[in-house]
């Protein structure tokens, strides 16, 4: 150790005007009994960030050339301002973040231990940002258009998308010395989002798989190179005969051409599951209390 100035170094800031997140939260609700027992409830809730969550680099400067063509997003020759500082991440707030649930449920209970309910909900959240626990890593892992410092508004992490259920359970005292009880709960629910993204830094800025793809509109917006990979050539015609069979085959791509990809758009499928139980309680006093042992 020398005691002299690191050669690079990065810095996380905290603008000085940073407030904790905090959302305005609307929701309205009903529970109504109709004809023959059935409770039907409703639900709607909708979310605004009052003061979200946002990074910018400090660090890097305006962008100096564009791509020409169809994809004419912004490109770095020079990606930062300091070159010995590699990154100077900065928390900050934005207010443009929402996210809202709808929700609908019919349940009906009955006297001789039926239970019967099926609910369907569905949600999206909106965000330019999924804040991680690193400034750095969240800067960089955020997949972009065009100015990772300037994100467009996205499908955040935590999209819901849909979910319903379907459950019923019966419950009665068969024998004296304890409850039995049946139950089966039927769900099917999105597993999630996903973002196009180019394998590597498309525009310079310095953050790799970040850059959200341009859909083609046809084969003619396509430019591929002859490319040689394990001993084959595949040629530019190949190349673009395959992308273009991919983009049809995808819900997404196809309906999304001539467009950037949106960040968090992609929405997985649907799953499904089913768990039946089945449950006997013994009961037994002890000392004059009530003791109860469960066998599921």
């Amino acid at each position: 150790v020398t005691g002299n100035p690191a050669s690079s170094y990065e810095l996380a800031l905290t603008d000085p005007n940073f407030k904790f997140p905090q959302v305005w939260r609307s929701n309205i609700a009903v529970d109504q009994q109709l004809i023959g027992g059935i409770v039907a409830t409703a639900e709607f809730i909708y979310n605004q960030d009052v003061n979200g969550v946002a990074y910018y680099n400090a660090n890097l400067p305006v962008y100096q050339s564009s791509f020409s063509g169809p994809d004419n997003r912004p490109r770095w020759t020079n990606n930062r301002i300091n070159s010995k500082i590699p990154n100077a991440v900065t928390l900050t707030n934005q207010a443009i973040g929402n996210s809202w649930v709808a929700s609908f449920s019919l349940e009906r209970p009955f006297n001789n231990g039926l239970f019967l309910k099926a609910a369907y909900s569905y949600g999206e959240s909106r965000n330019t940002v999924d804040p991680g626990s690193i400034a750095a890593g969240t800067w960089f892992g955020n997949p972009v258009e065009r100015d990772p410092n300037n994100p467009r508004l996205g499908f955040s992490s935590n999209f819901m998308g849909h979910r319903v259920f379907a459950t019923a359970s019966y419950s009665k005292d068969f024998f004296k010395f304890g409850n039995t009880s049946f139950s089966i709960f039927w769900e099917g629910r999105t597993i999630g989002n996903g973002s196009y993204v180019f394998g590597g830094d498309l525009n310079n800025d310095g953050g790799t798989a970040n850059d959200l793809i341009y859909i083609p509109r046809d084969i003619n917006d396509m430019n591929f190179q002859q490319y040689t990979a394990s001993g084959r050539t595949f040629t530019a015609a190949e190349q673009a005969a395959a992308w273009e069979a991919y983009i049809q085959q995808d819900k997404y791509l196809s309906a999304n051409r001539g467009k950037y990809a949106e960040r968090g758009a992609v929405i997985m499928p649907m799953v499904y599951r089913a768990d039946f139980s089945f449950a006997q309680q013994l009961f037994t006093n002890i000392k004059g209390k009530r003791n109860s042992l469960e066998f599921r």
